[in-house]
């Protein structure tokens, strides 16, 4: 699972540097990869957490040595950051949504790092261990994007489309407009009929 893992992170990462350089294809590198490791986080998290393999995880002496609560903790902390990874590509795509993801996925994320600080100090454990290097790298990363405004990243990834922005900052500052939003979707079909 920890290649699996690092194989999607770097892809996620190669679509954000394609999107830094405005290279076609790095969204599409970047919901594919995000998607998957958020689906994998979602469905195989108690599989990652807990160093179990995949082939035995369907198995009943698999679980003989884990306890109810990294079950469920397992389970939680899955999820969390499965919501955390969703709310950070939500965020670099500018889909809507992106805040309520982030916000919740960082929170979820904090609680998971309080309760891991807790009981590592009490169960030495690469369970805490797992959890802990993946809370804190992708709630960091999480934090990053929640604390750029979203103007300011849209600026910076669509800068070779100085028209669409301007077009996007004065819809924004009147949203019932009209002719704002027939321009904006102007500009829209203008960049997608280059494309």
């Amino acid at each position: 699972m920890k290649l699996t893992e690092k194989i999607l992170v770097c892809i996620a990462l190669l679509g954000i540097i394609f999107k830094i350089f405005l290279l076609p294809g790095g969204g599409l590198l970047i919901v594919i990869s995000t998607g998957i490791l958020s689906m994998l986080y979602f469905f195989l998290g108690l599989s990652i957490f807990n160093n179990i393999p995949l082939k035995k995880m369907f198995t009943e002496k698999t679980f003989e040595n884990v306890s109810a609560l990294k079950i469920v903790g397992s389970i939680g902390f899955g999820f969390s950051l499965s919501t955390l990874v969703i709310g950070i590509m939500f965020n670099i795509q500018f889909w809507a949504g992106a805040t309520l993801m982030l916000i919740t996925g960082l929170i979820s994320s904090f609680l998971c790092f309080i309760i891991i600080l807790i009981r590592s100090d009490e169960n030495k454990t690469t369970f805490y261990k797992n959890v802990f290097i993946r809370t804190a790298i992708f709630g960091l990363f999480g934090l990053m994007m929640f604390s750029v405004p979203k103007m300011t990243l849209f600026e910076f990834f669509h800068r070779d489309q100085p028209a669409y922005v301007q077009a996007v900052r004065n819809l924004n500052a009147d949203p019932t407009n009209k002719a704002l939003q027939e321009e904006l979707k102007k500009q829209w079909d203008l960049i997608h009929a280059k494309h």
